[in-house]
């Protein structure tokens, strides 16, 4: 197990697109992923031509941002994004060349997770005052029986069906992208080659929880008939909804989400969900 995870979640450019399998995904991303949303938009805009209003969402392809790890690509591989990794095993009979039987599975996912739950910053200068860090917050399993006759294809609130086999979100504070190039050493950590904590060179990613602080955006509004209040939270899917209801325009049975509530108050007063 040594051999399998030595490099884990190293982000160094030098495992960056390794073999054809990662090149092609790459390519496949950043060449024909762009492409297809703007077909998917054109396509919605040409079906509401009279729409009074118009909101698509543009994802660039931050996938040729990723860091796609080789940690050994007979057993396990690690896709990377912000605080976020996705780990995959190379399960016999899912996986085109999958090497790795059930049982082997089950052993070698639980050893994963051991690894990812162990790892602990014991740098004073980042750990907050405490002895030790956790620099990962929430390591999360698929679903696996070996009575199940999908088994490795099974998932739960927390993994999808392309999610990982285990995937594995950092402490705030934490990211896999931005190493610099060349790898500058934190403070107070020992000289070496391939550490595996560095200084980034961003600051900020995606949050998976906002519920925190620290991951959540702020929502402004403002104007004729918004009053004034705080909202705890908003979701991503009000939005929409919130427009058409002030532009007066009947939202489509498809939009999710509902509208949120912007009344003026005679006192300002916090709004609650």
């Amino acid at each position: 197990m040594n051999r399998t995870m030595r490099y884990a979640f190293v982000a160094c450019r030098k495992f960056l697109l390794q073999d054809l399998e990662l090149e092609a995904m790459y390519r496949d991303q950043v060449r024909s992923f762009t492409d297809y949303q703007t077909r998917v938009a054109l396509r919605a805009i040409s079906q509401n031509p009279g729409a009074d209003l118009v909101m698509t969402y543009f994802e660039q392809p931050d996938g040729s941002g990723h860091q796609f790890l080789l940690i050994d690509p007979t057993l396990v591989r690690a896709v990377t994004s912000g605080p976020a990794a996705n780990i995959y095993i190379s399960l016999a009979g899912r996986e085109p060349d999958g090497t790795v039987s059930q049982s082997e599975y089950l052993v070698l996912q639980q050893q994963v997770v051991e690894i990812l739950k162990n790892f602990f910053d014991t740098n004073p200068l980042y750990t907050l005052g405490a002895a030790k860090w956790p620099v990962f917050d929430k390591v999360y399993t698929r679903p696996a029986e070996l009575s199940d006759p999908d088994f490795g294809k099974s998932t739960n609130v927390f993994i999808g069906q392309d999610s990982g086999d285990v995937l594995a979100l950092l402490s705030s504070g934490y990211n896999f992208d931005g190493t610099q190039n060349p790898v500058v050493i934190r403070q107070g950590d020992p000289a070496s080659t391939i550490p595996i904590l560095s200084v980034a060179n961003f600051y900020g990613a995606h949050g998976y929880d906002p519920l925190l602080s620290s991951m959540s955006a702020i929502f402004y509004a403002a104007g004729p008939d918004v009053g004034q209040g705080t909202l705890p939270r908003v979701r991503n899917i009000d939005i929409a909804p919130t427009i058409a209801q002030l532009l007066g325009v009947p939202p489509a049975l498809t939009v999710q989400g509902r509208s949120i509530d912007l009344t003026p108050r005679r006192q300002p007063h916090s709004w609650v969900r």
